[in-house]
């Protein structure tokens, strides 16, 4: 049956996951963003539960993809209006943030103002305004600073994972490199 929306059948895409666990969790996040785009939160937060363990496993807890992942099931739990479900994921990637990226990182922005939000729906007010000044202190720091891509940090650190051989350069490939030997563009 054609629809004007496509949509992946619920199970197609188990057969089609690599077998490398780690390219497994990206694969299953990146489904979880595109179900999040068509609207249906209840998929992304599926695939999202299941990339996080998996993650966990194959690159450790405080890997910064597992900011990503964290923030991502946050937010969609946020969107859904289950605040009591929010908090927990967004509470860890601010503190995975804080350890591996700094207190003052400008990723912590983002994760702040979804983790004041969640208190502000929660109801307390009080903890969302501390939340709230915290974050906007982080952003005013870092635009005095200059500093505006918190991606290439996180780039950085995925680049410096891959030099102590924790993740694999290509699929298949056990060829590694130095991403401080090339200059970035």
């Amino acid at each position: 049956c054609y629809s004007a929306r496509w949509q992946p059948p619920p199970t197609c895409h188990a057969k089609f996951l690599p077998a490398d666990r780690s390219s497994k969790a990206f694969v299953l996040s990146s489904l979880s963003t595109l179900h999040t785009k068509m609207g249906d939160h209840a998929k992304s937060v599926s695939y999202l539960l299941e990339a996080i363990p998996i993650c966990e496993e194959t690159l450790g807890s405080e890997h910064p993809r597992m900011i990503a992942l964290l923030f991502n099931l946050g937010r969609t739990y946020l969107d859904q209006g289950n605040t009591a479900l929010a908090e927990q994921p967004l509470r860890r990637a601010a503190a995975i943030t804080e350890a591996r990226l700094g207190a003052e990182h400008s990723l912590r922005v983002r994760i702040l103002s979804a983790l004041a939000e969640v208190r502000h729906r929660a109801g307390d007010k009080k903890e969302a305004g501390q939340i709230e000044r915290r974050a906007k202190a982080i952003a005013a720091l870092q635009k005095d600073q200059g500093i505006v891509k918190a991606r290439v940090d996180i780039s950085d650190l995925i680049d410096e994972s891959r030099q102590r051989k924790t993740l694999p350069y290509g699929r298949g490939s056990e060829k590694r490199v130095d991403a401080r030997s090339e200059p970035r563009p």
